[in-house]
């Protein structure tokens, strides 16, 4: 799943089917660095990916949902396990993640944590445009509420879905003091914090009908206007997918 314009190390390959056969794996990935455009090293925070250092072997489903770390050009399938499944061509932004959390609800996910491939980072990257990273988090997020297996687990995909609007607004206003704020709307903290409330989800479905309360009341006076706005109508689309 190598993108054109990322790069893998000589040893990759060989190094990660040799780790997949040690502990009989059909899906894997690796850690990676991220490199600029002109292939130039970035800073130690820009260029460190937010994988654990040590190799792993677990069942990451459901929580991948909730958030997908794997980076496509480190991923390595077997022929059986990818068998009818593929990416979902209909989705420009997410069809990746989308086969990856496939792939984790069948099979354990190993972690070759030595960094393997280096991930290009350009001005077209989501990290300079976070309106498509969170385009391709909603098209996640409908890509799951529509399909019968997946939307049972409706509270990571409302966990998703609320990061939309912390994303957003973490990456595009810098002012520290608002940033803050926000950090503590984390998932994590967001079910202990008593003035700050999660978006309500009952037993049986998700419930959005208090979300615009919820993001006039409490969200908006932390994240600026045209952030707030984009993420309002992402809510909105998404309440509607919602049965």
């Amino acid at each position: 799943f190598l993108d054109a314009d990322d790069l893998l190390s000589s040893e990759k390959i060989a190094e990660q089917i040799a780790f997949m056969e040690a502990n009989s794996l059909s899906f894997s990935h690796t850690n990676y660095e991220r490199i600029s455009f002109n292939g130039d090293a970035l800073s130690e925070a820009q260029k460190e990916s937010t994988i654990p250092a040590a190799n792993k072997i677990e069942w990451i489903y459901p929580q991948i949902i909730e958030m997908c770390s794997i980076a496509t050009p480190t991923v390595m399938v077997t022929k059986e396990a990818i068998g009818a499944l593929s990416f979902k061509d209909n989705l420009r932004i997410g069809e990746d993640i989308c086969l990856w959390i496939e792939l984790a609800r069948l099979y354990p996910v190993g972690l070759l944590a030595k960094p393997l491939t280096k991930v290009r980072v350009s001005q077209s990257s989501h990290a300079y445009h976070p309106e498509k990273g969170a385009q391709g988090d909603l098209n996640i997020a409908q890509y799951l509420i529509k399909d019968p297996h997946h939307s049972q687990h409706k509270q990571e995909i409302a966990i998703l879905i609320n990061n939309i609007a912390l994303t957003l607004a973490k990456r595009i206003n810098a002012d520290p003091e608002v940033i803050d704020k926000l950090l503590i709307l984390t998932p994590k903290e967001l079910e202990s914090l008593p003035t700050v409330q999660p978006i309500s989800y009952e037993k049986e479905a998700i419930t959005f009908a208090d979300v615009e309360g919820y993001f006039v009341g409490q969200l908006k006076p932390l994240i600026p206007s045209p952030v707030w706005s984009f993420s309002l109508r992402i809510y909105r689309a998404v309440r509607g997918l919602i049965r």
